[in-house]
This record gives C-alpha cells, structure tokens and sequence, in this order.
C-alpha cells in the first residue's frame, strides 16, 4: 500500500478509533466494489471543515473488504496549491517507480510536456491492476483535476497533459475517493458517481469519540460521573461533529490531568 506522507491526513489509522458510519461505510464500499469493465467506480465525500470526511474515507481505506479487493491503494493529500508534476511524481515513488527511470523517459522526449510523460508512466504502473485512490482535500479544482473517468486520446501524437484522469486506467474494476468541501468542485471530477455527505455522529458513537479523546488527554480512564450524566448535552453542544467532539474530550481530559497533578502536589506537600 502506497502513501503520499503528509502532516495533514494519512492512510495510516486505527480504524477501531473512528466510531460511527457503519452504514455509510458499507454503501460507500458497495460502490467502490461493483464489477466495472468499462470504466472507474467513483465516489465523493464532501463537507465543512470538521465534519468527518477525511475519517470517513480513512475508514472506508482501511476496512478488510477494501483491503481485500485492491491490489493498489493510494491515499493522497492534496494541498491547495499542489503542482501537477509534483503530484504525479509522489504517486510514481510511492508505487515503486524509480527516479533514474523517471529521469531517462523525461529525457527521451524533451519536446513533450513533462506532466503529459509522466501521467503516461503513471497509467503504464496502473494499468491491469486493480486499484483504489483516494485524493483527499481537494481544493481550487481546475480542468485538469475534472472527469476523473475521462479517457485518454486516442491520437498518437497528441500530449496527455490536459487531464488528471489520463493516468487512470478504466475497465478493471479500479476505484476513486475524492473528499473536498464543495459539492460542486467535487461533482466536476466524480461526474457521475455519487456523492456523500458524513452523517453527524448520534449517541454511542458520538460519546466513544468524545471519552476516547478525554482519556487519551488525561492518560486515564473517565471515571467522572457527572460527565456521563450529561454525555447527551456534550453530544448535542457539538452537533454529533467529530472535530468538535475531539475537542472537547481533549480539552476536558486535559483539565483532569491537571487537576489530577495539582492534587499529587498537594498530598506531597502536606
């Protein structure tokens, strides 16, 4: 499994750690799945800041059937001004392409476009297989992030530096998530795949969150009572937002862990 490092969002999680969207995880995975031989499966995950997208998407990446079924999978970050050959050449590394070959294909054709050669590797390391990309964070969409299912010329001569989507072999069964804050930059690259939206966290799922980011705060159990007493009122104040949620069990754990020195340094001292 490939990944595009990032301080941002990564492939790597514990997915026992995102609660909730059980459902949604297996309708997305149903999607992404379905026998295909004309084309991709495609999907989008759009919300706000703080709603889930990313973790939903990290769910669906790492549950066992979409382990299972991709022979290659991608997690990329997209950063907002992220430059299309630098984009390419980190998917390229982290499939195991190596530099010098890179280097020596860029060389053979100077007169090309480099992002049209390098989409060409791209689809060379991709075809056959079948694979699954998420690109998360996608930002300040442009024609050449659109029409993910769009495929390449059929002319010989002609460059394939005009679409992302070029790179993308279709017809295997292969898979994309895109996860972006507009609905409308995110329908412009799925077309015609669907597009979710992160159901707010209810109940259990939403206060498991919550406890387990107090008790990684206060390195701790919660054994507070009084929180569990108005673990609805928590729920409810954070609108069932993950983000939020997170939040206010760490700001809470913290609190208890200094509560918890204060009072060892007071029985110390007495």
């Amino acid at each position: 499994m490939g990944e595009i490092a990032c301080e941002r969002t990564s492939a790597v999680v514990d997915a026992k750690k995102i609660y909730g969207w059980d459902d949604q995880v297996k309708d997305i995975t149903e999607i992404l799945t379905k026998e295909n031989k004309e084309g991709l499966n495609v999907v989008g995950i759009v919300g706000m800041s703080g709603t889930g997208k990313t973790a939903l998407a990290q769910k669906i990446f790492a549950s066992e059937r979409v382990m299972k079924h991709f022979a290659v999978k991608l997690w990329v970050w997209v950063s907002p001004n992220c430059k299309k050959e630098t984009l390419i050449l980190r998917m390229l590394d982290n499939l195991g392409v190596d530099k010098e070959h890179i280097q020596n294909m860029l060389n053979i054709s100077p007169t090309l476009d480099n992002v049209g050669v390098l989409l060409f590797l791209l689809y060379l390391q991709l075809r056959r297989k079948r694979y699954v990309i998420v690109f998360d964070n996608i930002a300040n969409v442009k024609d050449w992030h659109c029409e993910l299912e769009k495929r390449p010329p059929d002319v010989a001569d002609q460059e394939w530096s005009d679409r992302l989507a070029y790179g993308l072999p279709k017809g295997e069964g292969s898979a994309i998530i895109v996860t972006g804050r507009t609905e409308l930059d995110i329908r412009k690259m799925v077309g015609n795949g669907g597009i979710r939206t992160p159901k707010r966290l209810l109940e259990e799922p939403a206060w498991e969150l919550f406890k387990s980011s107090y008790e990684e705060a206060a390195t701790k159990p919660l054994s507070d009572k009084t929180l569990e007493l108005f673990k609805n009122e928590i729920v409810r104040k954070c609108y069932g937002l993950p983000e939020a949620l997170k939040a206010a069990g760490r700001g809470m754990g913290q609190m208890a862990l200094v509560e918890s020195k204060n009072g060892h340094q007071v029985n110390e001292q007495a």
